[in-house]
C-alpha cells in the first residue's frame, strides 16, 4: 500500500508541475541568462525558476532579458526562440 500511495503522490506532483509549466505558456517573463555556450544553446531562469533555452548569444550572458514563453523544448525548457 505504501508503494502504491507513493507512486500516486509522485504522479500528482508531476501533473501539477506540468500544469504549472503549461499555465506559463504565452506569458512574458524576465530571464537571467547565466550559462555559457552549450552546444550552440544557452539557458537561464525566470524569477519563478522556469528554465528558458535559446540560441547562444554572448550579449545575453549575465543579463536580464524580457522574453515571451511561447513554446517548450523537448527537454522541458521554455523556448525564447521557437526556431530551436
Amino acid at each position: 500500500i505504501k508503494q502504491h500511495r507513493s507512486k500516486e503522490l509522485h504522479l500528482l506532483s508531476e501533473n501539477r508541475l506540468e500544469s504549472f509549466y503549461n499555465d506559463n505558456i504565452g506569458r512574458q517573463e524576465e530571464v537571467l541568462f547565466e550559462s555559457a555556450n552549450q552546444k550552440g544553446y544557452m539557458e537561464g531562469f525566470t524569477r519563478n525558476y522556469l528554465r528558458v533555452k535559446t540560441i547562444f548569444n554572448e550579449a545575453f550572458i549575465n543579463h536580464v532579458v524580457k522574453v515571451d514563453l511561447n513554446a517548450r523544448h523537448q527537454d522541458g525548457a521554455f523556448l525564447f526562440n521557437t526556431q530551436l
